[in-house]
């Protein structure tokens, strides 16, 4: 396994590197991929959910990139399921914990119901090898 949850130290510090996704019209799912290539590491601090219409269910996986799989390609499969919980707008789903993600690994954030307005603001650190 590739992808890593962790429990955050009551002191630490935030990371201030803030990016927002948003859903694809195709899809409900949002993927954070580390390129088998890359030569960082990447530490996800806070996933908070913005404009969400309505209550939705969200699981979040881990993968590891295989040689085989695209980075775009939508149907393979789930290493691990991490989370499973509902949220609405305004929600951190990571609370107290972070993910690291190494090189050649994926986290999948996968909502039950599609939402065109949802989108997700990360607040990570990538941290070179």
């Amino acid at each position: 396994m590739k992808v890593f949850k962790m429990e955050k130290a009551t002191d630490e510090n935030e990371f201030n590197s803030f990016i927002e996704l948003k859903m694809k019209e195709d899809s409900n799912k949002i993927n954070i991929i580390n390129p088998k290539n890359s030569n960082s590491i990447y530490i996800i601090n806070d996933i908070i959910v913005k404009n969400a219409k309505e209550k939705n269910e969200v699981k979040i996986y881990g993968c590891n990139l295989e040689d085989s799989i695209d980075s775009e390609d939508k149907n393979f499969d789930y290493d691990l399921l991490f989370y499973k919980t509902k949220v609405d707008k305004n929600t951190n789903i990571l609370d107290k914990d972070y993910f690291i993600v190494l090189p050649g690994a994926s986290l999948i954030i996968e909502f039950i119901k599609y939402d065109k307005n949802l989108a997700l603001t990360v607040n990570s650190y990538e941290e070179e090898l």
